[in-house]
C-alpha cells in the first residue's frame, strides 16, 4: 500500500519520495490516522510551510488528540511565520484537548522563551512537562534551551552594570572639576 511505501522511504530519509507516498495514501483514504500529521511534517522538512500549515490544521481536525501535529504547527508559526501569538493559540487549543501532554507544555515554554514573553509562565511550563515525562527530548531539549536564554539574560543584566558603574564614576568625575 502506499502508506507502506511512505513508512519505508521516511525510514530511509526520502522525504520527497515519503510525501508523495502519504499524498497518494490520503487521495485513497482521507481518514487515514495520522496521514496528515505525516503529510505536513514532510513538508515542513521540505520547506513547504504554507501546505505544512493547512496538512497540520486538517490533522488537528482529523485527529484532535495527536499533541504532536499542536506541537509542529506551533513550531512552524514561530520558526517559519514568527507568529507567536498564533503558536501560543494553538498549543492552548491542544492543552484543551489533552492538558497532560508533556510535548505540548514544553513547546509552551520554547514558544514563550523565545518571544521573550513571561518567563516565570515559561518555567511553570516547563516544570509541568518534566514532572509528566522527563526524559521527553522535546522537554530536555526545552529545559536546555530555557537555561541558556536565561544565562544570555543575567549576562547582559552584568554587561548593563557594569556600563551603569562606568557612566556613574564618569559623572562623579567630571562633577568634581
Amino acid at each position: 500500500t502506499e502508506n507502506a511505501r511512505a513508512r519505508i522511504a521516511d525510514t530511509n530519509g526520502n522525504n520527497a519520495e515519503a510525501l508523495l507516498h502519504y499524498q497518494r495514501a490520503a487521495e485513497s483514504n482521507p481518514k487515514l490516522e495520522s496521514v496528515w500529521y505525516q503529510i505536513g511534517r514532510l513538508q515542513l522538512l521540505l520547506d513547504q510551510q504554507e501546505e505544512a500549515e493547512q496538512s497540520l490544521l486538517r490533522s488537528i481536525e482529523q485527529d484532535p488528540e495527536l499533541t504532536s501535529a499542536y506541537v509542529a504547527l506551533a513550531s512552524l508559526y514561530v520558526e517559519h511565520f514568527t507568529d507567536a501569538e498564533k503558536a501560543i493559540d494553538i498549543l492552548e487549543k491542544g492543552l484543551e484537548v489533552n492538558e497532560q501532554a508533556a510535548d505540548i507544555m514544553a513547546e509552551y515554554a520554547i514558544v514563550l522563551t523565545l518571544s521573550g514573553e513571561d518567563l516565570n509562565e515559561a518555567e511553570s511550563y516547563l516544570e509541568q512537562a518534566e514532572e509528566i515525562d522527563p526524559e521527553m527530548p522535546l522537554v530536555m531539549a526545552a529545559r536546555e534551551l530555557f537555561e541558556a536564554y536565561k544565562a544570555e539574560q543575567r549576562a547582559a543584566m552584568k554587561a548593563k552594570g557594569v556600563q551603569r558603574k562606568k557612566q556613574k564614576g564618569k559623572f562623579k568625575k567630571s562633577k568634581r572639576r
